[in-house]
């Protein structure tokens, strides 16, 4: 306690720091104690602020060194409780009476106590009190820190205390922006409410005075429509008076409810038909006009062309052709709007294709007459008809473009009456008329001349608006429908004289003659090839078979697909028909195995050139069975009971006919007719080559006979296989035929010898000559020479040949 009282007054940076609570001292006249303030009290009174010089003790020791301290404060406490001894044996003894007070003084002021202490460690004093000045600025920074953090502190409270009284100051502000926003939700919703229900009524308001309007302005469109002024069709009033009028009927009608609606949307309904009908009116007038003004252009001269008389009948109905579309136009919206009108607007469009058919029909008869008398020829007839017409037809779409909106369909029906004088004229030489080629002549140019791709347009034609083509085909239906049909008709007598009942001549049928080449000066047909490979030519084939399938590539896309294949199939079936008789008289000039060479060679050429054509169509054909009541009627007959009622029920009941589905496919047909002759003509020429082998064998059968027989046998295929092998080649002219036609031949030369090899095998006979089928195989591949070209065919050729695939 000393060691701190001491320091307390020594410096006042000290003092101020520590603020002990030590007993002021002054140098000159130190304070004494009381009694009751004894030494003891101020110690423990003192301990209580040992916390405050806690950093003078810890600079001490760093200066000093706390050992130093310690023996220092130990060596003052001693020289103090000395001196109090000392001074207490000299005075005299206390005495316990009341008025006795014990006044204690220290023995030594501030300074000498000081002094002695410091002479007694023996301490020089410059030297402390330099190391005093190093522990006061030691001290500076700690004690400006702490007023540092002290004043923070001090602001931090300050700041928390004013942070408590804004969130309390917040949340009274939001209570009461929520009373705010509950109430001005409140009156928005009264307010939309508010606005909804002016505009109701402004809608309301807005509406009667619009109806209040439209029969204000009844009695003035009365008047005007009953007495119109002159030109008031022209005029923009009366545009204005029949929008109008077309706005009243839509209110009326969508409001019924309103009162008189039904006599106010009459009223108006014949306001309407009073302003259309003066469209009309005016419209008739406008069309007679014009076709007045162009008819006396048509009375020009003869030789002026045609193209430039139609140009002149073009121009009257174009001068207001602006003002006569508009007027046109919103009769057409009223007709779309209500059914009623369509009659007006279809008497408007009338009185304009009979203005129009009145000033071409004449011209157009005119130029066609002129055609046919100076083009005999059909074909060039047609062609330069067709041209005329696309002209025509381009100008007519142009000026009804520009006087109509829409309407195609009547327009087009306009375009078909046009053209009734080129079908009539069509018609009657179509019917007339013998050729087929100029029949598929005249299909391929019908089919061909569409509008959209041969328009001849003039220039001053296409400076104008593009009003897009004419569909030149529907126009044009009637005449191609003519002549299809007359085409078919054609074709079916030409089926029936030229190929059914065809005269067969006997160099027709010679296959190694030079004489069918070119029957009728007919042109050798080009080569075609089927997918299979097997390509024979046309040239020098049996004329009717030639003649046929020339038919069948004229008329190929020409007619309905479904009409095509039904024509091929009767085709093919009657060329079948006409080779089998030609087979006849064949087999007769040059012997069985010829005609069936023939056979086989038109039949493949047949098979080849129906391919191209894709006959996928086959026509049902629809026959009644009596079948079943034929039976019945027998079994009737047998039981006995056929004049009894129930022999009559069931004849009844089983004596309707069924309608029986034939389907003929001319393909399947030609395929089994062309396996039935590869077999009979295989058989046939086995049979002659394996002749020997006809023999009964039996057991009584000398195998000498037997040798000699397979001798004879073998010669005899030595000898005939080279020739048959050329004569197939040179009815055929095809080596891939040829090759597999001579393996058809060995395979059933191979199977009669099989039969003759197991005869001998069952009766037990055999000699050196009778060889296996394998070892007869073998020698006839060795007999006739191997081409290069035949290397690639197989046995399965010869099978697809046979089978008629």
């Amino acid at each position: 306690m000393f060691e701190d009282w001491a320091l307390t007054g020594f410096d006042p940076v000290i003092e101020s720091a520590t603020r002990l609570r030590a007993p002021s001292f002054h140098s000159a006249q130190p304070k004494r104690r009381t009694r009751t303030q004894s030494l003891i009290q101020d110690v423990a009174y003192d301990r209580v602020s040992t916390s405050h010089i806690s950093v003078i003790n810890a600079s001490f020791d760093a200066i000093f060194g706390h050992s130093y301290r310690s023996s220092t404060n130990a060596f003052v406490i001693e020289s103090i409780t000395a001196s109090k001894q000392n001074s207490a044996s000299d005075k005299p003894p206390l005495t316990s009476g009341p008025s006795t007070e014990l006044h204690l003084t220290y023995p030594f002021s501030r300074t000498d106590m000081l002094k002695l202490y410091l002479k007694d460690l023996e301490i020089d004093t410059d030297s402390l009190c330099d190391q005093h000045n190093c522990m006061i600025d030691a001290l500076r920074p700690a004690v400006a820190y702490r007023d540092g953090i002290s004043s923070v502190l001090a602001g931090v409270n300050r700041v928390s205390a004013m942070d408590e009284e804004c969130i309390s100051l917040l949340a009274d502000a939001r209570g009461s922006l929520k009373n705010v926003l509950t109430r001005t939700k409140a009156i928005d919703s009264s307010y939309n409410e508010v606005i909804h229900e002016i505009e109701m009524l402004q809608a309301k308001k807005t509406e009667i005075s619009r109806g209040l309007t439209r029969l204000s302005s009844l009695n003035s469109i009365v008047s005007i429509l009953n007495a119109p002024p002159a030109n008031f069709v022209k005029s923009s009033r009366f545009v204005e008076i029949v929008d109008d009028i077309a706005a009243s009927i839509r209110f009326f009608t969508k409001h019924p409810t309103f009162k008189d609606a039904d006599k106010y949307r009459l009223r108006f309904s014949q306001c309407m038909i009073r302003s259309l009908t003066l469209v009309r009116v005016y419209t008739t007038k406008y069309f007679k006009h014009a076709y007045q003004t162009a008819n006396q252009s048509t009375s020009a001269p003869k030789d002026t062309p045609i193209s430039v008389v139609l140009s002149q009948t073009i121009l009257p109905f174009e001068l207001d052709a602006v003002l006569i579309k508009e007027r046109i136009s919103k009769v057409r919206q009223c007709a779309e709007f209500d059914q009623s009108y369509q009659d007006i607007y279809y008497e408007i469009m009338t009185s304009y294709f009979d203005a129009r058919k009145s000033l071409i029909l004449p011209v157009l008869t005119k130029e066609i007459y002129r055609l046919r008398a100076e083009l005999p020829d059909l074909i060039e007839f047609v062609r330069e008809l067709l041209s005329l017409y696309h002209g025509i037809c381009d100008d007519e779409m142009s000026l009804f473009s520009q006087l109509f909106q829409g309407s195609e369909s009547e327009f087009y029906d306009y375009l078909q009456a046009l053209s009734s004088p080129l079908n009539d004229s069509l018609r009657y030489k179509v019917l007339h008329e013998q050729n087929i080629d100029v029949l598929c002549e005249l299909c391929r140019l019908l089919q061909s001349h569409d509008s959209r791709d041969n328009r001849s347009i003039d220039p001053a034609v296409s400076s104008k608006e593009d009003v897009g083509s004419v569909d030149f085909s529907s126009i044009t239906l009637p005449t191609l429908q003519d002549v299809q049909s007359r085409l078919i008709f054609r074709t079916m007598a030409f089926m029936d004289r030229d190929i059914l009942r065809y005269n067969v001549k006997p160099e027709d049928v010679r296959l190694s003659g030079v004489s069918n080449l070119k029957p009728d000066g007919d042109t050798p047909p080009t080569e075609q090839s089927n997918p299979e490979g097997v390509s024979i030519s046309l040239y020098g084939a049996y004329p009717p078979l030639r003649r046929a399938v020339r038919v069948l590539s004229q008329i190929y896309m020409l007619v309905d697909s479904v009409v095509f294949d039904d024509l091929a199939h009767q085709i093919v079936h009657i060329c079948i028909e006409s080779l089998l008789k030609a087979s006849l008289i064949s087999q007769k000039i040059d012997g069985k195995e010829q005609s069936y060479l023939f056979i086989i060679k038109h039949l493949l050429i047949l098979k080849d050139q129906i391919v191209a054509f894709d006959i996928s169509t086959v026509r049902p054909e629809s026959d009644l069975d009596f079948s079943e009541i034929a039976m019945t009627f027998q079994e009737i007959m047998q039981s006995g009971g056929f004049f009894t009622a129930e022999g009559l029920k069931r004849l009844a009941r089983s004596g309707i006919p069924k309608l029986v589905k034939n389907m003929p496919d001319a393909r399947l047909e030609l395929d089994g007719r062309l396996r039935e002759t590869i077999n009979n003509y295989t058989d046939a020429i086995s049979e002659r080559l394996c002749q020997p082998l006809k023999m009964e064998l039996s057991k009584d059968t000398s195998i000498e006979s037997i040798s000699n027989s397979l001798i004879r046998m073998r010669s005899i295929v030595q000898d005939c296989m080279p020739e048959v092998k050329m004569d197939i080649y040179n009815a055929i002219k095809n080596d891939r035929v040829t090759a597999i036609l001579v393996e058809a031949v060995e395979n059933c030369i191979e199977d009669k010898y099989e039969i003759f090899y197991k005869q001998c095998q069952e009766i037990g006979l055999t000699c050196e000559d009778l060889w296996t089928g394998d070892e007869l195989m073998v020698w006839l591949h060795g007999l006739l020479p191997v081409d290069a070209n035949d290397d690639e065919y197989s046995v399965s050729d010869s099978d697809d040949m046979q089978e008629g695939k």
